[in-house]
């Protein structure tokens, strides 16, 4: 299904008689000619500028920067997994190995991967 872009953000963004929409558009078929993906990065970077124009705490700002960093490295990364099958275990790090809950993780994760899926979990040991 197309994505068709809510009007929401130019309605609530004031631009002050800028045609940002325009420029934003332009700046990205400068770097993505032809993507099929235009109203959605124009509608991204309509947010950030409706952030900024928020003017958000610094905090608030970074945790944004630093999740769009780290979705882009993980995109780059698993771009090359493309067609396989994943699938994400969250848990605890701190389970002992002696316990129930480690073992059935444990299980779990080589049924998964006898299955031809992709495991992807945290840092844990």
């Amino acid at each position: 299904m197309p994505y068709v872009p809510d009007d929401l953000l130019s309605r609530h963004f004031q631009s002050n008689g800028l045609d940002l929409t325009s420029k934003i558009e332009e700046h990205i078929n400068e770097v993505a000619p032809g993507t099929r993906n235009l109203p959605l990065y124009r509608d991204m970077m309509l947010t950030v500028l409706r952030m900024a124009q928020d003017d958000r705490n610094r905090w608030d700002v970074k945790i944004t920067l630093q999740t769009l960093r780290e979705l882009d490295k993980a995109f780059r990364v698993l771009e090359r997994f493309k067609g396989r099958r994943k699938v994400t275990v969250f848990g605890s790090a701190r389970t002992p190995q002696e316990h129930p809950l480690y073992a059935q993780a444990r299980e779990l994760g080589e049924k998964l991967a006898r299955s031809d899926m992709m495991v992807i979990t945290g840092a844990g040991g």
